[in-house]
Formats: structure tokens, sequence, C-alpha cells
């Protein structure tokens, strides 16, 4: 932490975004705000010539569409994961099998953490000894 610098000596070094868009909506569908964003993308950038990021929160269903519109856009994307909703999900599993503030629980969620920055998932979590089959349990993935 000690190569940390100050934010304002950071914020002046760094690229600016060019012609960036934020979309989201509570009145819409996922499914009709993606494809209004590519839409929109396509509009600014219809030779493709430009790199397109897609900011999405670990929400399969979300990429899931994503990947779908950009295919049928013929856009090659880069999926950028924003780790904090990631972090809120793992949290809540690692609570529900572990209990709140145990080594275990914290082990599990670094360890996700890092398989999820990696491109990875994480591991899978144990089934409850006497609950229900282990194959009955949802997994990372797995629904």
């Amino acid at each position: 932490m000690n190569d940390l610098r100050p934010v304002h000596d950071v914020a002046a070094q760094r690229p600016r975004p060019v012609n960036k868009r934020v979309w989201a909506s509570v009145e819409k569908s996922s499914r009709e705000v993606i494809a209004a964003a590519f839409a929109e993308g396509l509009r600014r950038d219809p030779e493709r010539l430009r790199p397109w990021g897609v900011l999405v929160d670990g929400n399969k269903d979300q990429s899931t569409l994503v990947r779908r519109a950009a295919k049928k856009a013929c856009v090659e994307i880069a999926i950028v994961l924003e780790i904090i909703h990631v972090l809120e999900y793992l949290w809540n599993a690692a609570h529900s099998f572990f209990g709140d503030g145990t080594k275990e629980a914290a082990q599990w969620v670094t360890s996700g953490c890092t398989s999820c920055s990696r491109g990875a998932r994480p591991e899978p979590l144990p089934a409850p000894s006497g609950a229900m089959p282990a194959a009955a349990w949802w997994t990372w993935g797995q629904r």
C-alpha cells in the first residue's frame, strides 16, 4: 500500500473515454436496454472501427443478452465485470454456507474473487451434511 498515490495524481494521467454512453433503466427490460445500447453504438460507429466495452454486473442473463447482441451486430466487445456486485454475490453465498464472520467464508470469497478476476468460476460450495444431495445444490454458473 506504500506505492498508492493520491487520487489527484492518478486522475490527471488516465485516458478519458470518448463519446462514453451509460445505459440503465428501471422501466424497460434488460433485453430492451441492451438492444437500444447496441443500436446507439452502431449509429455512432457504423463501420465498427472503435473498441467497444460493455460493463456487466455478473448477472448471467445480462451477460448472455450482451453476447447475443454483440454477435447479432457483428461487433467485438470487451466485457468488463463490475466487481462490487460480484463480491456481494460471493459474500451472500459464503455467509449462507460458512456463517457470518468465519475464516472459511473470507477464504472462499478471496478465492472466488481471484478466480473471477482470471475469468474462471469460484470453487463450488459444499452441500451441508444431511440437507440434500450435493447434485441438487446450485453452484456458480449452473441453474
